[in-house]
């Protein structure tokens, strides 16, 4: 099986955060007001003082030359949901940028009156584990008990589930005059900031494309799970509500990876069922994509910054994004997306498989047409004491009359049943087991009908070997242009052409290569062309061929045209497995 294992945050959403919901200690859900960006209709201390730590507490910077705000997205989000206005008396001292590792931010501001003030930002369980006291919506403080932190907990988990948010916890920490406390212990609780960040248009659709292509869509994310989760089944990856399994749990952590892969008795495989990655810190990606192919999956990883190198790396096929990716990414990717959608990697995957299929027919055809050529120059040997083919022969056999329907095989369109074939093929090797049984069978019937129609005219009815020559030669190239319905017939049957039962499922793909004019254009093309080897003056010459009795090409295409159609019938298309 496939996996594709791609961020949510701008790759399955839009990354265009907005927030739409503030909770507050005892004024609980509370709608965001556009009329707040002026200053205008704020119901609460709390809310105001939450504003103000959304303002100052981030790294936006403002782009003079194009006239815009540029920063991270939950900063952007953060930053224009507050009025300008809050940031009036307050000077920025110190920044503590986010950390990956204990997932807040903080930045030390002096009030207007001279006191300092840490505002920190984070992750909602990583913010509220500081906390000490929160703030009531009058600006009071309150000790933080026990059951207010599980009331707390319990809100951020409940609405990032039900409504797809990602929550931003948001805290102060108020110093005594000339003191720098460390920020992160002691703080006062403000509230959440719920922001939305929608489905990007078609990733959905997306999604569904690459599972009916059998590529598994992996969501890795830093949300929580809540909102992993959410997201996961409206885009799809995970199934939907109703159709859930209650006792299976698709969102896991790495530590709940690191757990079951260190666990002996599970094998060593990943569950089928996960299908995110929730607070995923960027140097762990690495150790999902080795999980997933240590379960026997073919991954690819798309990912757009420098942290994404090492699973870039190890990863079977490394996808880039093309509108954003850092210079490390592009240098080790295999595929580089000329934008920032997933939409073109369904049509990827479908070319490339079309690719395979196409390689390996020309593989089967190249295969059995050059070993049929070699067979036939030992065998001829061991009859008359030396080859019966010249090098002007063996080159017009492989330039002219395999290499016209291998260019056929290369440039015909594959069918919806032939691509959903592929999917279902795409890890095995190009050549099965089941392929070369089928190169074996063609070669033998081609020796027995070229080295038979030799045989007979020279060492049994003692015809001129220059003519015996010729018809083994005219039967070799025969057998090898009727070679191509063999194929054709074949890789139908494996790609789904003998669905049916009985006799119409038999011949569906016998009625669909009747129905290629470009088939039958090759072969008359072909018909022509060996026609004009024996006949043409000059290229009989080069040939080294002679003309020889219509009795005698008329036993040459009855031995070519009977076996090469036992050879059909022998490889039975209603006992082809896809």
């Amino acid at each position: 099986m496939g996996v594709l294992c791609c961020d949510k945050t701008g790759t399955l959403t839009e990354n265009h955060l907005v927030v739409d919901e503030l909770y507050m200690p005892e004024a609980e859900n509370v709608r965001y007001n556009p009329a707040w960006r002026e200053g205008r209709e704020i119901p609460f201390r709390s809310v105001l003082e939450l504003l103000r730590v959304a303002r100052l507490n981030n790294s936006t910077v403002m782009d003079g030359m194009r006239n815009a705000i540029l920063g991270d997205p939950i900063d952007l989000a953060l930053y224009n949901a507050a009025p300008a206005i809050l940031e009036q008396g307050f000077a920025k001292r110190q920044d503590i940028p986010f950390n990956p590792t204990t997932m807040r931010a903080a930045s030390l501001c002096e009030d207007p009156k001279g006191r300092g003030v840490w505002f920190i930002k984070g992750a909602p369980e990583a913010v509220l584990g500081i906390c000490t006291s929160y703030l009531k919506p009058d600006g009071s403080l309150a000790p933080i008990g026990l059951k207010a932190d599980y009331l707390l907990g319990m809100f951020n988990r409940d609405i990032a589930f039900q409504n797809n948010y990602r929550v931003i916890g948001l805290a102060a920490k108020y110093l005594h005059p000339g003191t720098t406390q460390d920020p992160h212990s002691e703080a006062t609780f403000i509230g959440w900031a719920c922001l939305v960040d929608p489905p990007r248009p078609g990733a959905a659709e997306t999604v569904a494309e690459l599972k009916a292509l059998d590529v598994t869509p992996l969501m890795v994310t830093g949300d929580q799970k809540p909102t992993a989760e959410v997201a996961a089944r409206a885009l799809g990856i995970l199934p939907s509500q109703s159709e859930k399994a209650h006792d299976m749990d698709g969102v896991w952590r790495y530590a709940d990876l690191e757990a079951h892969m260190a666990d002996a008795r599970k094998g060593g495989r990943l569950p089928s069922h996960v299908r995110v990655f929730a607070r995923t810190k960027p140097e762990e990606k690495l150790g999902i994509v080795e999980a997933m192919q240590r379960s026997g999956h073919v991954v690819a990883m798309v990912g757009d910054g420098i942290n994404d190198t090492p699973a870039l790396q190890k990863s079977d096929v490394a996808i880039a994004m093309g509108a954003k990716e850092s210079e490390a990414a592009l240098q080790n990717a295999d595929i580089v997306l000329m934008g920032d959608r997933l939409t073109a990697i369904p049509q990827i995957v479908r070319e490339s498989r079309r690719l395979r299929e196409r390689v390996r027919t020309v593989a089967l055809y190249l295969l059995t047409g050059h070993a049929a050529t070699l067979g036939y120059l030992l065998g001829t040997a061991l009859l008359a004491g030396q080859p019966a083919m010249g090098m002007n022969q063996v080159l017009w056999l492989g330039l002219v009359v395999t290499a016209l329907p291998a260019f056929v095989f290369c440039l015909e369109p594959l069918e919806d049943d032939a691509e959903a074939s592929a999917a279902r093929r795409f890890a095995e090797p190009v050549l099965r087991g089941d392929h070369m049984v089928a190169v074996g069978l063609w070669t033998f019937l081609i020796l027995l009908a070229s080295l038979g129609c030799f045989a007979l005219l020279g060492p049994i009815l003692g015809r001129p070997m220059p003519e015996a020559a010729t018809v083994g030669f005219t039967t070799l190239a025969l057998c090898q242009t009727f070679l191509m319905l063999n194929i054709q017939i074949f890789q139908l049957a494996g790609q789904g052409g003998a669905q049916g039962e009985g006799d119409a499922g038999r011949m569906a793909p016998w009625r669909r290569v009747a129905r290629t004019p470009m088939t039958w254009m090759v072969l008359g093309t072909l018909a022509l062309l060996q026609g004009l080897a024996l006949y043409l003056p000059g290229l009989d010459a080069a040939l080294s061929t002679v003309a020889v009795h219509p009795m005698w090409l008329g036993l040459s295409l009855a031995a070519s045209a009977g076996l090469m159609g036992t050879g059909c019938l022998c490889l039975d298309p209603s006992r082809q497995e896809g």
